[in-house]
């Protein structure tokens, strides 16, 4: 933790200054210089990061799956299993209709799942 914000969290602790002062002076919201201080006060040797440092995102795109259907046909709901789960349909429309590269993963939604 870098030392701006452990001597600001110090002062929260101490009570010193309040939390929407320190949520203000670290730019954070105050429910995390709840948890910051709450941390802090069971822990007080803790570091205080964020708990998803070095995860991976639950929604990562995974490119070998979409140069493997470049060229095929699919509906959304197909292409969900393929990555793991048949519910995120939504989210690959999404994901598709976003996609900032049309000219090396083309997409047409003409497709209807009642076709298959």
């Amino acid at each position: 933790m870098d030392e701006k914000k452990l001597e600001v969290m110090k002062m929260v602790v101490d009570r010193e200054k309040s939390i929407s002062w320190a949520a203000a002076k670290l730019k954070r919201s105050e429910k995390t210089i709840r948890r910051y201080r709450k941390e802090l006060l069971e822990n007080p040797n803790a570091d205080l990061v964020h708990k998803n440092r070095g995860r991976e995102p639950a929604n990562k795109t995974d490119h070998e799956l979409i140069w493997d259907l470049c060229g095929k046909v699919a509906t959304y709901s197909q292409i969900a299993a393929l990555v793991g789960n048949c519910n995120l349909r939504r989210y690959v429309r999404n994901a598709l209709h976003k996609n900032p590269s049309n000219a090396f993963t083309p997409y047409h939604p003409v497709v209807n799942a009642k076709v298959f």
